[in-house]
């Protein structure tokens, strides 16, 4: 490669790397070869390639860049199967959803796209208005998803940028991630960094098992409720009914037997949906 790399993907098998640069070329790499040399090399973007994303399949690829297209590639030899327009600005990221069926493509202003991947039809956008901001001094807009990735059942879309833009030139502002609810397009919750943190969120992702009974929501900000107990080894009197699980005897009687003079361990069965790992 001969130009900074920007979009990284394995083939299925994980013995091919798939790497997009600012060159606009997207090169196919042997991953057990001591010294790789290029199995492949294609012309793919004028200008910067800024994501791409394999097939849950393993048959496309998919990338996307500055020049505004979203393109399709069989993996096998490289050829290009389709071209999808419709973004009006620099497409940040790209992702399959666990179908296969859909691509989900943003853009500098947090404009997202869902594609039907056997068409390459235009089925529906929304944006995500906190990641965006046009500065009227710097007269540009700072922002984009710099971050996309599907939870494993597809039912929610985690997107990450920046947000509260202070110095669009310096980029000063707060790492923030946005989830979505996939069949809805509604925003289900924005995570903020509790601590004075500047800078973006470059990564995301969904882990199983955060996502069982569509209270996305709800759980994620109990969370740090539960941490905080559990660091403390003890329920606090003033949240014990707010925050205490909906399941678990034993936390529920845990919590009904505290006293203000003792100081119980609180103990999450193994298991709970409510346990902390």
């Amino acid at each position: 490669a001969e130009a900074w790399v920007r979009g990284m993907a394995f083939d299925k098998n994980g013995a091919t790397l798939i790497t997009g640069g600012y060159d606009g070329r997207l090169i196919w790499w042997p991953v057990a070869d001591d010294t790789p040399k290029p199995l492949r090399i294609v012309d793919a973007h004028q200008g910067w390639v800024r994501a791409i994303a394999v097939s849950p399949d393993g048959a496309l690829l998919a990338s996307v860049g500055n020049d505004r297209i979203v393109r399709l590639w069989n993996m096998a030899d490289g050829q290009l199967v389709r071209e999808m327009v419709g973004h009006e600005s620099h497409i940040y990221n790209v992702a399959f959803h666990p179908n296969g069926k859909h691509l989900a493509t943003g853009d500098l202003n947090c404009n997202l796209i869902d594609w039907d991947v056997a068409t390459g039809k235009q089925l529906r956008t929304w944006q995500a208005e906190s990641l965006q901001k046009y500065d009227k001094t710097f007269i540009a807009t700072i922002g984009g998803f710099r971050g996309m990735a599907f939870s494993p059942d597809g039912k929610y879309v985690a997107c990450s940028g920046i947000t509260n833009v202070t110095n669009a030139f310096a980029g000063i502002g707060n790492p923030s991630f946005v989830v979505f609810d996939w069949e809805t397009g509604k925003q289900q919750i924005e995570h903020l960094s509790k601590a004075k943190v500047t800078g973006v969120g470059w990564g995301s992702c969904l882990p199983l098992g955060r996502n069982k009974d569509r209270r996305v929501g709800r759980q994620q900000r109990r969370l740090p409720a539960v941490l905080q107990a559990r660091r403390r080894h003890r329920v606090p009197p003033a949240q014990t009914e707010r925050h205490r699980p909906r399941s678990g005897p034993r936390l529920r009687r845990l919590a009904s037997r505290h006293r203000p003079s003792q100081r119980p361990r609180l103990r999450v069965p193994h298991g709970s949906k409510e346990a902390v790992t």
